[in-house]
């Protein structure tokens, strides 16, 4: 019975130290499971808090992103609407410069016109004036020669030019190889005096009017054609007066 009894103390005190080891056992590993959820824990609220923060920079980025898409679509639109109008303007203005230059070729050729109207009157006036001139001359002669009629004077003879042939080149100008030649002047031929009045349109035909003879008044008659027509002035430009260019004298 003693030896039970040892027995079962023995038992209880090993009993005793197993419950105390498996409490202690257990207390270390609660300590350790509060250490790892309070560990768990903090890390989960860095996590969180790293995640906002995350997604507050990725959202805050995206957002600038699609403004700047929004204003490079909106600029993309007002450079296409400034190109249209560029070329716009680019068509306008290449035909605004072809109509300029027609109108001022258009004004060039009338003032040209002008010029050369005005150089025939002025030769016309000249070749007025030497056929007056011519017919005193000869009414004067005429008038001489009846007061002095017992006067022989030599005859005067016309100039004559060789027409070719055999006889040209054989000899002397013979009687019917020669022809006379009146002079010329300003392009009208005064063989008959008879028919002056229906020589008064035989002006020179090579009349031109050159740029450089065009004179500033000339020049301001084409800007001012030009302007109005520029301008679209439908009623007539006052044109500076012609100049006065009096026909002289040839004594």
């Amino acid at each position: 019975l003693k030896r039970e009894c040892s027995l079962n103390l023995d038992k209880e005190k090993e009993y005793a130290k197993q419950g105390y080891l498996k409490e202690k056992h257990l207390k270390t590993a609660n300590e350790t499971i509060i250490t790892l959820e309070v560990s768990l824990s903090k890390f989960v609220q860095n996590f969180e808090v790293e995640k906002v923060a995350m997604l507050t920079t990725k959202q805050t980025q995206l957002d600038e992103s699609l403004l700047e898409c929004d204003g490079l679509k909106h600029l993309i639109k007002i450079k296409n609407k400034e190109l249209r109008t560029l070329r716009r303007l680019s068509k306008e203005i290449l035909d605004q410069r072809t109509e300029v230059e027609q109108f001022f070729i258009e004004a060039l050729e009338q003032i040209k016109n002008e010029k050369l109207l005005e150089k025939q009157v002025l030769l016309k006036a000249r070749n007025d004036e030497y056929r007056e001139n011519l017919r005193q001359v000869i009414a004067a002669q005429k008038q001489a020669m009846d007061k002095m009629g017992h006067i022989k004077f030599p005859e005067i003879r016309a100039q004559t030019v060789p027409t070719g042939g055999q006889n040209s080149q054989a000899g002397g100008p013979t009687k019917g190889s020669e022809r006379p030649r009146t002079p010329e002047i300003y392009g009208t031929n005064y063989n008959n005096n008879d028919n002056d009045e229906n020589s008064d349109n035989d002006l020179h035909p090579d009349l031109k009017v050159d740029l450089n003879e065009l004179s500033l008044d000339d020049r301001e008659n084409v800007l001012r054609l030009l302007f109005a027509k520029i301008n679209n002035i439908q009623t007539r430009v006052n044109i500076i007066p012609q100049h006065t260019l009096a026909p002289t004298s040839s004594g």
